[in-house]
C-alpha cells in the first residue's frame, strides 16, 4: 500500500477526531457538526479502499478474474442489504455515518478473502502464490534449492548454487 495515502488518510482522521472545524468550505454549525461526525469512518474507508485496491491489482497480476468477480459481487450484495436495512431502520446523519463503515467493512473483507485467497493460512490453507519449498521439504518437487548437498551435510542451499 502507498504509505504517503496511508499516512493522509491516518491524519485526515486523527485531526479532524481531535480538532473541531472543517470550516474551508462553510461555516454553517450543523454542516460542520456532520462532517466532524464521519470523518473518522470516512478516512477508515479510505484506508481500507487504497489496501483493497492493491490487493485487487494482485489478484489480477495472478489472473484470479473468476475470484476477483466471485467476491466483489458477493461483496456487493452484502453491501446492498447492509444499506437497504439501514435506510429502513436509521435516518439522518445517522444513516450516513453507519453507511461509511460499511464501506469501511466491505472493503476489509475483500482484503480478507484476496490475503486467504492469495497467500493462505499457514497450515492450514495454500494460497495461489504458495511455494512447495516453503514447506520445509528439502526435496519439493518444484524447488531449485535444495537445503543442503543431498548428501547428508555441507553447505548446499544458495552456497551450491554459487559454486
Amino acid at each position: 500500500m502507498n504509505s504517503k495515502c496511508f499516512n493522509a488518510a491516518l491524519c485526515c482522521a486523527v485531526k479532524r477526531a481531535l480538532r473541531p472545524g472543517g470550516g474551508l468550505f462553510t461555516r454553517d454549525a450543523a454542516v460542520l457538526a456532520q462532517l466532524r461526525a464521519v470523518a473518522v469512518p470516512v478516512c477508515a474507508a479510505v484506508i481500507t479502499n487504497v489496501t483493497c485496491k492493491s490487493m485487487y491489482g494482485v489478484t489480477v497480476a495472478a489472473k484470479q478474474l473468476g475470484f476477483l468477480a466471485a467476491i466483489t459481487g458477493v461483496g456487493l450484495a452484502q453491501f446492498a442489504a447492509a444499506l437497504w436495512y439501514f435506510d429502513k431502520h436509521l435516518a439522518g446523519p445517522e444513516l450516513y455515518y453507519y453507511m461509511w463503515w460499511i464501506v469501511c467493512a466491505y472493503y476489509t473483507l475483500a482484503i480478507g478473502a484476496i490475503q486467504i485467497q492469495s497467500f493462505g493460512i499457514p497450515g492450514l490453507i495454500r494460497g495461489t502464490f504458495h511455494d512447495e519449498c516453503d514447506d520445509g521439504s528439502t526435496t519439493a518437487a518444484n524447488c531449485d534449492v535444495t537445503l543442503g548437498d543431498g548428501e547428508g551435510g555441507g553447505a548446499g542451499g544458495v552456497a551450491a548454487l554459487a559454486a
